[in-house]
């Protein structure tokens, strides 16, 4: 039987006395603590501290590492795709709030122009009106009376007015 200095020696083993230390019953894992790689990840870490506990549980050492990197290349996949998902939400986010702000200011300019279209008609009328009392009462200051001829002169600026200072200005149409 050969010594060997890094495997220990069965104390009490239950059995007949018969087992002995060969390299193909033993497996020696050395954990080294790096902050990334596989230690990164907790599934990984999981994976790597029951093959140190109990080796055989999982098999082999190169089934273990390549469980291990399996593992971690999965993991590392879904936290990008995490990351993608978040980014996308943040500009799915940003857009739909910049949407709402352009929907609002489609409807506002909307109403605008229904107000105009609604209005202008009247707009019309007030002017037309304004400018034939306007007239009618310029040709009556020949009479005598004046009374009407000043109250239509009056009343018709008034329309006049009306109608020119309630259109809307460029800057609020769009």
């Amino acid at each position: 039987m050969i010594d060997k200095p890094n495997i220990p020696q069965p104390v009490d083993s239950g059995g007949g006395g018969t087992q002995s230390a060969d390299d193909a019953n033993h497996v020696l894992m050395v954990r080294t603590k790096i902050d990334g790689g596989i230690n990164a990840y907790p599934v990984s870490n999981a994976i790597i501290e029951m093959a140190e506990s109990r080796p055989r549980v999982l098999g082999n050492v190169p089934t273990i590492q390549l469980m291990a990197a399996y593992t971690q290349h999965f993991t590392f996949q879904n936290l990008q795709l995490q990351n993608d998902i978040k980014q996308s939400q943040d500009e799915n986010r940003t857009l739909s709030n910049s949407l709402h702000g352009e929907q609002t200011k489609t409807a506002v300019l909307r109403e605008k122009i229904r107000a105009e279209v609604r209005n202008r008609p009247l707009r019309n009328v007030c002017i037309t009106l304004g400018s034939a009392m306007v007239s009618w009462g310029i040709e009556q200051f020949a009479s005598p009376n004046l009374k009407y001829p000043i109250g239509a002169l009056l009343f018709g600026a008034l329309l006049l007015a009306l109608g020119w200072l309630t259109a809307p200005s460029p800057k609020e149409l769009p």
